[in-house]
C-alpha cells in the first residue's frame, strides 16, 4: 500500500507509557504518539510544541503558555491540568521514572489558568528547556483522565496528542499507528 510506511527497528518497544522507559527504540514510537512542551529545530534552537511561549520571570519560576484547541486522541482537552498531571506523576518518587534526574530540579507545577503553568524550582534551573526536551520521555504529556482511570492500560494502549494515533501493538512483532487527522 503506497500510504503505508514501514519502519524496522532492531528491538521492540518496552512500553507505551512515555514516563516508564529510557530506551530510544521505545522513544522512536513515543515521539509519534505524544508531544512535549518544546522541541528543537534542525539548527538547535528551541521551538514551540504544546507550549507556544515561555519565560523565566524569576530565578525559580519558568512560565509556559500552552497551545489552545489541542485534543488528546480520545477527545480529552489538552490544558494546564494535563501538564500538571503529567509532571506530578513523573516527579512522584514512588513512580520511579527512569529519567527522573533530568527533571528532579522541578519542585512543583502550578496552574496559573487553563493555558498557563508555572514550573517552580528549588534553585535556578537555566537548562530547563533542554531538560524538557532531552528528558522528553517523562515530559511527553499524557491524557490525565484516561491515565488516572487506566494507570496500567497506558502502557499498552497509549493516548497522546501526537501526529499519529495508536492502533495495535503485537509484542515483538509490530506496532501499528495511523495518521492523526486532527494534528
Amino acid at each position: 500500500d503506497q500510504n503505508t510506511l514501514v519502519v524496522a527497528q532492531q528491538t521492540d518497544a518496552l512500553t507505551m507509557d512515555p514516563a516508564k522507559h529510557s530506551a530510544f527504540p521505545t522513544a522512536n514510537i513515543m515521539f509519534q504518539l505524544y508531544d512535549g512542551l518544546v522541541t528543537i529545530d534542525p539548527t538547535g534552537n528551541f521551538q514551540p510544541a504544546l507550549a507556544t511561549e515561555w519565560s523565566n520571570p524569576d530565578p525559580l519560576t519558568w512560565r509556559f503558555k500552552l497551545r489552545q484547541g489541542v485534543k488528546f486522541h480520545n477527545g480529552e482537552d489538552f490544558n494546564a491540568q494535563a501538564v500538571k498531571f503529567t509532571f506530578d506523576r513523573a516527579l512522584d518518587p514512588a513512580f520511579k521514572a527512569p529519567y527522573f534526574s533530568r527533571i528532579a530540579a522541578i519542585k512543583s507545577v502550578e496552574i496559573v489558568d487553563d493555558y498557563t503553568v508555572d514550573f517552580k524550582t528549588e534553585k535556578p534551573f537555566p537548562t530547563m528547556l533542554f531538560s524538557l526536551y532531552e528528558a522528553s520521555f517523562a515530559a511527553l504529556i499524557v491524557a490525565p483522565k484516561y491515565t488516572a482511570e487506566n494507570p496500567d492500560k497506558l502502557a499498552s494502549a497509549p493516548v497522546g496528542t501526537g501526529p499519529y494515533t495508536f492502533v495495535e501493538w503485537r509484542k515483538d512483532d509490530r506496532v501499528v499507528l495511523k495518521a492523526n487527522p486532527d494534528y
